[in-house]
């Protein structure tokens, strides 16, 4: 998510003039009524001349949102900045990661570790400044990037969390983008448009309230599904003294499917597709949902459909608060 300065919401970034840049302006001079010697005729500023004085700043524009991950796995975050300057030597941009802090649970810190890659999606670390490893230095650590005027770069910093950390548990740490030249500008011109960049760009996709954090929880959405079949048989063979819940041909079996998040974050965008088993025949109309009720079989505005190619049933649940368990999906097929 770009970072917008009150003074510069609703300006449009314009590409500046590069820094350096002679501005010189040319003319003729002319009169009625006297004599100009030849070597006048002409005029240039060029004894006068302006230069355009270089600016500089950061912008980022992409971030990834806070993330969860079991405990001893990873976490990658990606976001990409541009450099908003116009000098023609690259600038250099430091990416810095703030110092970790630890919630509740976290185990062994010396065990969690902060990668980054200047790839996207990580590929190797790169070494940081103050550890002089891959690993960042706990207290806070920084790479930096050399970046042209208007160069764009794209980094993923990978979060490992300590095998021995429990639900909940959270590291966080602050990302800063920053410009290690000067003049820092970002302003609107007279000309309506907008230039440069902030001096330190500051993530702004973390968690509410810890939008310049990069926040990892471990384990922090536990997804839990079951699925139970009862099956009914024909009212006809039961009058024969059949079984009630006999699997025979013709017999309907309802489907359950029974869903939750025992975690202690929300699970996000969550989808479920269940397979029509073989031998059996969906029958039309039958879907229902604990949260969302009766379902049509088209693909339309509602959460689930069936779809008869596939023999599938999808439903596309959204977001599962943390704790909210016992939701069902069920269906109804027949034996063939």
């Amino acid at each position: 998510m770009a970072m917008c300065a009150a003074l510069l919401c609703g300006a449009a970034f314009a590409q500046p003039t590069p820094g350096g840049t002679i501005i010189t302006t040319t003319g003729k001079i002319s009169a009625d009524n006297a004599s100009i010697h030849a070597d006048n005729l002409a005029y240039t500023t060029a004894q006068a001349a302006t230069s355009v004085v270089s600016i500089y700043g950061v912008q980022l524009d992409y971030e990834t949102p806070d993330l969860n991950a079991p405990a001893g796995t990873t976490a990658d975050y990606t976001f990409s900045f541009e450099n908003y300057s116009n000098d023609a030597a690259a600038d250099s941009i430091r990416v810095e990661l703030g110092a970790r802090s630890y919630g509740a649970g976290a185990g062994t810190t010396a065990q969690w570790s902060a990668q980054i890659d200047d790839n996207e999606p990580f590929v190797s670390g790169l070494t940081w400044a103050n550890s002089g490893t891959a690993d960042a230095a706990a207290g806070g650590d920084y790479v930096t990037a050399a970046l042209g005027a208007s160069q764009r770069a794209t980094y993923t910093i990978r979060i490992t969390s300590a095998p021995d950390a429990t639900d909940g548990a959270t590291m966080t740490a602050s990302l800063q983008i920053q410009t290690l030249s000067s003049p820092v500008s970002m302003y609107v011109g007279y000309n309506g448009n907008g230039y440069g960049g902030l001096a330190m760009a500051q993530r702004t996709a973390g968690l509410p309230g810890t939008a310049e954090l990069i926040t990892t929880t471990v384990n922090g959405a536990t997804i839990s599904v079951v699925k139970a079949a009862a099956v009914t048989s024909p009212a006809q063979y039961q009058a024969l003294g059949g079984g009630a819940a006999a699997a025979v041909p013709g017999a309907r079996i309802t489907y359950t499917i029974t869903y939750g998040n025992a975690g202690a974050s929300p699970a996000l965008g969550v989808s479920i597709v269940d397979s029509l088993p073989a031998q059996t025949t969906y029958r039309p109309g039958t879907i229902t949902t604990s949260k969302f009720g009766a379902m049509t079989d088209a693909a339309d505005a509602d959460e689930c459909e069936y779809n008869g190619v596939a023999r599938t049933i999808t439903c596309d649940i959204g977001d599962i608060a943390a704790g909210e368990t016992g939701r069902t999906i069920q269906y109804e097929a027949s034996i063939d």
